[in-house]
């Protein structure tokens, strides 16, 4: 059983029980039962794009189908035979326009999906008006490499989140092989192809001349310039000296111990030609460690230099934007202008104010003051007759009557000199107000 095959019936559309009519010849549905027919296509749509995804197609493209009678044979199995519908599935796929043809894809100048809208509209038509009808059914496998848009799509939406933090230049400039290495390890050549054609016709995140790829800044031209393409290989040069120097790392330790084993078993030839060698190494990894350093200089300096472009380049815009605002504003003639004009407001609003005071009623601050007195006292008054009760309270009840009529007595009088009190304080306070 080939690993296709195993993963194909891992999966849970082609359990056992539905396996028959996925490996039938199942075109009649599509004019008794419209939905089987439809399902068994996406079945067999979404299993082969899962397994190229996963690694599991018959080469060792992810993002490009090759059809061909091996394919179909490598699908067989001992209760249901080979898949006989299967060049039906890659047809409706083509019409779809969910497969391409590989050199239809990259030769292809204009966006795939500018089929979508304007070509779903002609073909509808076409249709109705009977010139063109459904896509064509085959009995026999269409052969060919078709490359899968689902597959390139999620490719490409990893490579753009990866990118979309990106600000630096050198950052964002590769070698195609570099990009390969770093970014897509596991495509294959085609794939990588495939990839780099959408990511710069269909998506434009990118430029691509072939040799060299630059991911784009916002607003930044899609073209490829000589800097760029220096820049990549400025960096292609490092990234080989770096894993150059990992190797002769790797070399000299691997010198050293047997060095140190020839020592042990007393073996002084082998031992010579280690320590030879490792010196040899050292000679060669003193080279590339200065060869990167001078390297990594230059880079730096590109990169300082393309920071003080964009910098350059953001003041530039900022006084634009200044200069606009001025203009708006009307320099300092138009500000001093606005300025009289609110100090003119100003004063007319203080004018009014001071208008709408002076008509208003006049009052007497003294009497009111008085008034305000009058009522404080009535309030102590109030507060006094109150405590002399809580202490009549506070008596012993018992007592003989002759007692009590002397405190009633006691009590009336209290009262009337307080009323006595309050007339004469209300009338001294009428003859000073009248005075």
């Amino acid at each position: 059983m080939s690993e296709l095959l195993a993963f194909i019936l891992e999966h849970e559309q082609f359990r056992k029980a539905r396996l028959p009519s996925l490996y039938s010849d199942f075109r009649n549905l599509k004019t008794t039962n419209l939905n089987g027919y439809h399902a068994n296509v996406t079945a067999w749509k979404t299993i082969l794009s899962a397994a190229l995804a996963a690694g599991k197609g018959p080469d060792s493209n992810k993002l490009v189908l090759t059809t061909s009678d091996d394919l179909v044979s490598s699908l067989q199995t001992r209760e249901c035979g080979r898949p006989l519908a299967l060049g039906v599935v890659i047809a409706e796929a083509l019409h779809n326009k969910e497969l391409w043809n590989l050199d239809t894809f990259l030769a292809r100048q204009e966006s795939i999906y500018a089929w979508s809208y304007t070509g779903a509209v002609l073909n509808w038509g076409l249709t109705k008006a009977g010139i063109r009808g459904q896509p064509v059914d085959t009995r026999g496998m269409v052969h060919g490499r078709f490359v899968i848009v689902k597959n390139v799509e999620e490719a490409a939406k990893q490579i753009t989140s990866t990118f979309a933090g990106h600000s630096s230049l050198t950052d964002r400039i590769f070698t195609a092989d570099l990009f390969a290495s770093e970014h897509a390890p596991t495509l294959s050549a085609t794939d990588l192809k495939v990839l780099l054609r959408h990511l710069s016709r269909d998506n434009r995140v990118c430029a691509y001349s072939g040799a060299t790829v630059k991911f784009l800044a916002p607003g930044e031209p899609a073209i490829i310039t000589e800097t760029d393409t220096t820049i990549a290989h400025l960096k292609s040069l490092l990234h080989s000296l770096s894993t150059r120097i990992v190797q002769l790392s790797t070399d000299i330790a691997a010198c050293t111990a047997r060095a140190q084993a020839a020592v042990a078993n007393k073996n002084r030839p082998v031992a010579l030609a280690a320590l030879k060698s490792r010196k040899t190494a050292e000679g060669v990894l003193t080279t590339q460690l200065r060869a990167r350093g001078q390297v990594e200089e230059v880079m730096a300096s590109i990169q300082t230099a393309a920071d003080n472009i964009e910098l350059v380049t953001i003041l530039d815009r900022s006084s634009k934007v200044l200069k606009g605002l001025n203009k708006e504003i009307g320099g300092v003639e138009g500000v001093d202008m606005v300025l009289d004009k609110l100090r003119e407001e100003t004063d007319t609003v203080e004018e009014v104010n001071r208008a709408i005071t002076e008509g208003g009623v006049v009052i007497d601050e003294e009497v009111v003051e008085d008034e305000l007195e009058a009522m404080m006292n009535e309030v102590k008054d109030a507060e006094r007759a109150e405590k002399v009760r809580k202490e009549l309270e506070e008596i012993p009840a018992v007592r003989e009557p002759k007692q009590d009529e002397v405190i009633d007595r006691q009590l009336s009088d209290s009262l009337e000199s307080m009323k006595l009190g309050n007339e004469e304080e209300k009338e001294e306070n009428l003859s000073v107000h009248a005075s």
